[in-house]
């Protein structure tokens, strides 16, 4: 929607995921149609729709090949590769080229990262926030490493996490190395679509309450943009 070219949107892989108002009136008008639920792809709908380009999350699927011998590109968009919040952003350069608006995808680009230096360099002159970030799946707790863009955004921010002296992209942990190192964190940062309150923590794992900051209520999930669907944007 930055770039006023929200008629070039024809499918989306899945359609309950979407967040953004505009394009869910698409979808409502038939305009914008599913064509993946899961990792399955629907070839023949795709070729049917006959879109100018397919994008992707830069993993390959079976239904590429087809797509790609039938004439129709495949592009990867691995902004989730990039090492940093600003890299991701930068992005909507390819989708600018894509779409003949480059002109205004450097003009959004340069917005985004004007305002989040501005705020990085506001963060700088205030004292670092020590926090805990992630949460225990299936038995492993995946916290941020430091070549990590969720890493560098922490920092930016002016926050301090550990492990955050551990190269890499993510640093993987059982759930009681984390509260033996980290339990005693004042704020815990976390991402569930399906935690709105304290209890639902605990519901899923009642040793979450061995965590300081869920004693004091100092825990923050990353759901504010949902959509009505279960789209977290």
């Amino acid at each position: 929607t930055e770039l006023g070219v929200l008629d070039a949107l024809t499918g989306a892989a899945d359609t309950s995921m979407i967040t953004d108002e505009q394009v869910r009136e698409r979808v409502a008008e038939g305009k914008v149609t599913e064509y993946a639920t899961g990792a399955t792809v629907d070839t023949e709908r795709v070729l049917s729709a006959r879109p100018d380009v397919v994008l992707t999350d830069g993993t390959e699927n079976g239904a590429y090949p087809v797509l790609r011998r039938a004439g129709i590109p495949v592009v990867a968009v691995a902004d989730w590769l990039e090492s940093s919040p600003l890299a991701i952003a930068e992005w909507v350069k390819v989708l600018g080229v894509l779409t003949d608006t480059s002109a205004k995808a450097q003009e959004v680009f340069a917005g985004i990262a004007q305002r989040y230096n501005d705020l990085a360099a506001k963060a700088r002159g205030a004292a670092v926030t020590d926090l805990l970030y992630g949460a225990d799946f299936q038995g492993t707790w995946t916290v941020p490493g430091a070549d990590s863009s969720s890493g560098r955004l922490i920092t930016d921010a002016g926050g301090r996490w550990p492990w955050s002296d551990r190269a890499g992209n993510s640093v993987q942990l059982s759930f009681e190395e984390v509260v033996d190192r980290a339990g005693d964190q004042p704020i815990w940062l976390v991402s569930d679509n399906q935690w709105t309150s304290i209890a639902d923590v605990l519901a899923v794992d009642p040793r979450y309450r061995n965590l300081k900051a869920v004693s004091s209520g100092q825990v923050w999930n990353a759901n504010l943009a949902m959509g009505p669907s279960g789209g977290n944007d």
